[in-house]
């Protein structure tokens, strides 16, 4: 059969692409090792127009969901501020081992951290937390002795100036003696290498002990020359840090107190926190503050730190943080907790404006009056992990790295640099 025309051309084009192919396989056999490592030019693609947030009648912006080219993390483009005394920036990094391994989350310090010396004028505080025991915790994937010597890496590789705060947290965030868990036990004594087990709490004298293992080893990491201080007991008065169940409310701060005395002998007492207390009204943190200060023995502590989540655009939370200031002065309140988001509290919830209004309320009270404020957390844990540990999601950016709207408020720029998710574990 004699063959059609199109039949004719299809033969062409077969034999033309069997030519090429055989062609590329002769280069590559020929090019060996020295052609593979040959650069490769690769075209550069045109930026695609960004997806910008929209803002409704009521100011509340909203960030779009899939951005086609998500901008950058803010960095040195962070507008200035004027931190009124001896006021200060700061960022939580509960889990410094992270730095080193995700990259995502490194992406996100390194941008956070110059965004805050580009408003601050100095590098930001950088705050952790470790359990009292943490020098005998090196299980797999609970190796707390490893996030110990992460953040003396993370501190001897910051910019010069840089200062650091570590509190001491319960080992697990456990609500002992509800839901099934054991209730909270005292422990006199310690093997070698025996840490505390679920919902344990160490005795005042074994406190000394553990404390001074802790600070030794860590200090030993660092090396002289930068400047931490020490929390005695994070948030002893929430149900998820053992203490409270223990001993109640006022009763975990007095025992706080004890520790902060324990603590203070071994580094000095102007380089151990008070109270460290969790989100209160101001008459609970005022009657926390006594039973704290009956723990010392009836000394007053030169520097006090509380946790205020609550919404700080509302006067009745400035009210709350200005009259514990009152109350503690001429001593420093550190707000070494404070968040870009909140779930279900006070309006603070995935709402973009709300989140901004924060950020603003916050930049205004640093230039207004002395304030040492720790911005809690830097990114949020996945979703699957948000009833265990590390679960709080107060982020100042989302799992992809991105700026919540919180931190352009603080920041005062535009909506569109801060496209991260507000919602909770978003991105």
């Amino acid at each position: 059969m004699r063959p059609s025309r199109i039949n004719r051309r299809l033969v062409a084009a077969l034999a033309a692409l069997v030519f090429v192919l055989g062609a590329a396989a002769v280069a590559v056999i020929t090019g060996g090792d020295e052609g593979s490592e040959r650069p490769t030019a690769v075209r550069p693609t045109s930026p695609s127009a960004p997806v910008l947030p929209t803002t409704s009648a009521d100011g509340a912006t909203t960030p779009p969901t899939t951005p086609a080219q998500p901008a950058p993390f803010p960095t040195t483009d962070c507008t200035p501020l004027k931190p009124a005394g001896d006021g200060a920036l700061g960022l939580g990094i509960p889990r410094p081992a992270r730095l080193e391994v995700d990259a995502v989350e490194r992406a996100a310090f390194d941008a956070a951290a110059a965004c805050l010396a580009a408003m601050g004028g100095a590098p930001p505080v950088l705050r952790t937390q470790l359990p009292i025991d943490a020098v005998r915790r090196k299980a797999v994937g609970r190796d707390e002795h490893a996030e110990l010597q992460a953040y003396a890496r993370l501190l001897l590789a910051a910019p010069p100036g840089t200062r650091g705060i570590i509190s001491i947290r319960a080992h697990d965030f456990t609500r002992c003696g509800r839901g099934g868990a054991p209730r909270a036990v005292e422990r006199t004594t310690l093997g070698p290498d025996e840490a505390l087990r679920r919902c344990e709490y160490p005795s005042v004298d074994l406190y000394r002990e553990l404390f001074t293992q802790l600070q030794a080893t860590f200090s030993a990491a660092l090396g002289p020359g930068i400047d931490v201080r020490w929390t005695a007991w994070n948030e002893p008065d929430h149900p998820t840090f053992t203490l409270l169940d223990g001993f109640g409310q006022e009763g975990a701060a007095r025992r706080a107190g004890e520790y902060w005395t324990q603590a203070a002998a071994v580094v000095g007492a102007d380089h151990v926190l008070a109270g460290e207390f969790a989100d209160r009204d101001l008459p609970t943190l005022l009657k926390l503050r006594d039973a704290f200060v009956a723990g010392t023995g009836g000394v007053a502590p030169p520097s006090w730190a509380i946790h205020p989540y609550r919404d700080l655009t509302a006067p009745a939370a400035q009210h709350v943080v200005d009259g514990f200031e009152q109350a503690v002065a001429p001593a420093p309140v550190w707000l070494t907790e404070v968040g870009a988001r909140l779930s279900g509290r006070e309006g603070i919830t995935g709402k973009p404006g709300a989140q901004r209004a924060r950020g603003e309320t916050l930049r205004a009270r640093v230039e207004r009056t002395p304030t040492r404020v720790v911005l809690y957390l830097l990114t949020p844990p996945p979703a699957p992990q948000n009833k265990a540990q590390d679960g709080w999601d107060s982020a100042i950016a989302d799992r992809a790295a991105r700026a919540r709207p919180f931190l352009c408020g603080l920041a005062a720029l535009p909506a569109a640099r801060c496209p991260g998710s507000p919602a909770k574990f978003g991105g």
